[in-house]
C-alpha cells in the first residue's frame, strides 16, 4: 500500500470491522439474555467441509436451552461504499461491496495457498484457544476460511482489521497482482459498481 492510500485504507477498514462488530456484541447481549445457557465464537469441527480450511468453523452463538443451538448473526447494517483501488507491494487491490462476515478474495496467485495459510489461520482462527482472555466479550478470531482455487472465503468475525491486511499481504507474496475483495452477498441498497 502506498504511503498516502494506507492511512485512509486501514481506517476504512477499522470503521468497517467496528461497524460489524459493534452490532455483534448488541447481538451477543442479547442472545444471553433469551438463553439459560450459551455463549459466542464457539468453535466446532465440521466432518463434510469440503472447502473448510482444517474442517473448523466457529459459530456466532450456541445458545442451550436443554439442547445445543447455533445461532447465526446476521447485521441489520451494512456499511456501503464505491469501489476503492490501492496498491499492495506488486499487487493492485480493488475493494467493492464488503461485509465484515462475509469477505471473497480473488486473486491471481500462482501457488496453492493451504501451505501459505496455515501459520496466519492457527494465529487468527485460534484453534488451541492460546490467545483466548477469560472475560472478554469476543476473542479476536476469524469464524471462517474456506479456500477454492483463486478465491479465499473469510468470515473475519472478531478479529481485528490487522487479520484483513497480514491475509492480503500473503496472498500478494504468493505471487498476486491482482486482488479483488468483495462479498458474496449482494445488498440491495448497494452502490453499482463503476
Amino acid at each position: 500500500m502506498s504511503a498516502n492510500e494506507a492511512p485512509d485504507a486501514q481506517m476504512f477498514l477499522s470503521r468497517l470491522r467496528d461497524h460489524y462488530v459493534d452490532q455483534f456484541l448488541l447481538f451477543v447481549a442479547e442472545r444471553r439474555r433469551a438463553s439459560a445457557a450459551g455463549g459466542p465464537e464457539v468453535k466446532i469441527e465440521v466432518k463434510a467441509a469440503n472447502n473448510l480450511f482444517r474442517g473448523l468453523y466457529c459459530a456466532d452463538f450456541v445458545q442451550n436451552d436443554g439442547e445445543p443451538q447455533i445461532v447465526e448473526f446476521e447485521p441489520e447494517r451494512i456499511l456501503s461504499f464505491n469501489p476503492i483501488t490501492a496498491s499492495l507491494g506488486n499487487a493492485e487491490i480493488r475493494f467493492e461491496q464488503l461485509r465484515w462476515d462475509d469477505v471473497l478474495i480473488d486473486h491471481d496467485a500462482p501457488a496453492d495457498m493451504r501451505q501459505a495459510l496455515a501459520s496466519w489461520f492457527e494465529k487468527w482462527f485460534d484453534p488451541d484457544d492460546r490467545r483466548y482472555l477469560a472475560g472478554a466479550d469476543l476473542g479476536n478470531i476469524i469464524h471462517s476460511l474456506s479456500i477454492e482455487p483463486r478465491q479465499l472465503g473469510i468470515d473475519f468475525g472478531s478479529a481485528a482489521p490487522e487479520a484483513m491486511w497480514e491475509l492480503l499481504n500473503l496472498v500478494e507474496r504468493a505471487g498476486a497482482t491482482e486482488l479483488r475483495v468483495t462479498t458474496s452477498r449482494v445488498e440491495a441498497d448497494a452502490p453499482k459498481p463503476a
